[in-house]
C-alpha cells in the first residue's frame, strides 16, 4: 500500500480490502528500516520528512506509542544501533 499510494491507512478491512482512516505518526516511522533494505530512497524520503514533521506533535501529546516507534525507525537511521545476524542488538559503544 505505502508503495502504490504513498501513505498508510489505519484499518484495511480483510472481507473487501476497503482501508479507511489515517494512523498515527508511528506508522510511517515504523518501515523506515525496512525502506532504507529495499533502497528506496525517495519513498524513505518522504516517510523520514512525515516524520520529522510530527515529531513535535507527537511530544506535545506525549503519544508513548508513536514516540517509540519513532525513535526505534529514526535512531536506526542514524545508525544508533544495529542488529547481527542473530537477532542480537548491537550498540556502537560495544
Amino acid at each position: 500500500m505505502l508503495q502504490e499510494t504513498g501513505h498508510f491507512a489505519e484499518r484495511i478491512r480483510s472481507e473487501d480490502g476497503r482501508v479507511d482512516g489515517t494512523p498515527p505518526t508511528g506508522f510511517h516511522a515504523a518501515p523506515l528500516l525496512h525502506l532504507k533494505a529495499l533502497d528506496d530512497r525517495g519513498l524513505l524520503e518522504t516517510q523520514r520528512a512525515t516524520v520529522a514533521a510530527a515529531w513535535p506533535d507527537v511530544l506535545k501529546k506525549r503519544a508513548d506509542y508513536d514516540g517509540v516507534l519513532n525513535l526505534f525507525g529514526q535512531r536506526w537511521l542514524d545508525r544508533r544501533f544495529r542488529f547481527a545476524a542473530n537477532g542480537r542488538l548491537l550498540l556502537p559503544w560495544h
